[in-house]
């Protein structure tokens, strides 16, 4: 389906005639009203529609009347099988294999008060990775044989409250986290190919 199939759909449905006027207008949770003109439009409510995880999109028919007007509606079920989305999707946003990363598992290896390590330099190792995996730079408030304790570093300029604290139990020389705050409230980064923590201290655990 595209703009032309949808126009005269509407006009048999609705029994519209050549010299009807009309216009179309659809709602997305970003905008109330959306005018649905053209193709591009149209190309347009596809992507609204992946965007925001929408099964179908309501389109309202405003037939012109004169000085006045009247509506009705019409549903554009964005999952038919007759409509292929990804002719309406820029490369940005079509479905395609799915792909996956070595690090793609990094955002789980600290998540709790009382997570056990192998051992301090596991849990360094595992802090590195979590950290790009989850885009933010951390500084080291205290780094010595016994403890660790990691802390945003934006908490200087916007107070930040991440961190997470932890020991090497006497017992059995295994690394315990103790505190473990992991909101940020700093205005964070935008996620790029470089990080800090991205050295080759973390690279020779994968040769």
């Amino acid at each position: 389906m595209n703009y032309s199939d949808l126009i005269q759909s509407i006009r048999k449905r609705f029994k519209f005639s050549s010299n009807d006027s009309f216009h179309l207008e659809y709602s997305s949770p970003a905008c109330s009203s959306v005018y649905l003109d053209n193709e591009s439009d149209f190309k347009m409510l596809f992507c609204c529609a992946k965007i925001y995880h929408m099964d179908n999109i309501l389109v309202t028919v405003v037939k012109d009347v004169g000085k006045s007007c009247s509506s009705t509606s019409v549903v554009v079920d964005v999952c038919a099988e007759m409509i292929d989305e990804n002719d309406y999707l820029g490369d940005a946003f079509k479905d395609g294999p799915q792909m996956f990363f070595l690090s793609d598992e990094w955002g789980s290896y600290l998540s709790h008060a009382g997570q056990k390590f192998e051992s301090i330099a596991d849990f360094r190792d595992k802090l590195r990775k979590f950290a790009v995996q989850s885009g933010f730079h951390y500084v080291l408030s205290r780094n010595d044989s016994i403890y660790v304790n990691a802390v945003c570093a934006n908490r200087d300029v916007d107070h930040c409250g991440w961190e997470v604290l932890g020991y090497v139990a006497s017992i059995n020389q295994c690394f315990y986290i103790t505190r473990f705050n992991n909101v940020h409230t700093c205005r964070g980064m935008i996620r790029n190919r470089s990080h800090r923590q991205l050295g080759s201290k973390i690279v020779r655990t994968y040769i």
